[in-house]
């Protein structure tokens, strides 16, 4: 039952992250048509970085799992014959290995904490830029700079929607 309600939970959460996204968006299209149909046009330029990002971070993610796993296992084959190891004196070849097992575990998560934060990092660069790139190209495609009100809502609305779409990519990645 408890999965059941916590599924249901999520998929409202992804419902309503949706309808949000529609209600800016359609109030945004209402305000300023063809500032809002370019925004709409190059906002997919933000959506395709951060695919790009998660793919990797998703390779990243399998690298560190895989060295973390050996790295277990080292421990694990150590502590089970540190006994032989001493008696053969042999335990600077575990040593070595545990050694080598930890900096690969290290650089592994190294590597997907660094990725990780650039993800964080360049959400609020990336709307700027799709932002700032909207508001040239309506500047070069309308001779109409007197709505500049109408073109501060729609960059409020569409900054709410982005909100909400990283929310609603978080929900559709907590439903599955």
């Amino acid at each position: 039952i408890i999965r059941v309600s916590d599924a249901v939970f999520r998929l409202l959460n992804v419902i309503m992250n949706g309808v949000m996204i529609s209600v800016y968006v359609f109030t945004a299209g209402i305000t300023n048509w063809l500032f809002s149909f370019i925004v709409v046009l190059v906002s997919p330029l933000m959506y395709v970085i951060y695919a790009l990002l998660k793919r990797r971070l998703i390779y990243v993610s399998k690298d560190l799992k895989t060295t973390n796993i050996n790295l277990e296992k080292m421990l694990s084959y150590f502590l089970d014959n540190i006994s032989f190891y001493k008696g053969n004196q042999k335990q600077h070849l575990l040593r070595y290995n545990f050694l080598k097992s930890s900096q690969e575990f290290r650089n592994a998560y190294f590597r997907f904490a660094n990725l990780n934060s650039i993800g964080v990092a360049m959400r609020e660069p990336l709307i700027l830029l799709v932002l700032v790139s909207s508001v040239s190209l309506y500047n070069i495609f309308s001779s109409n700079l007197n709505g500049i009100s109408s073109i501060a809502a729609v960059l409020f609305m569409f900054y709410r929607a982005s909100s909400y779409f990283s929310l609603l990519q978080v929900a559709l990645n907590q439903f599955r």
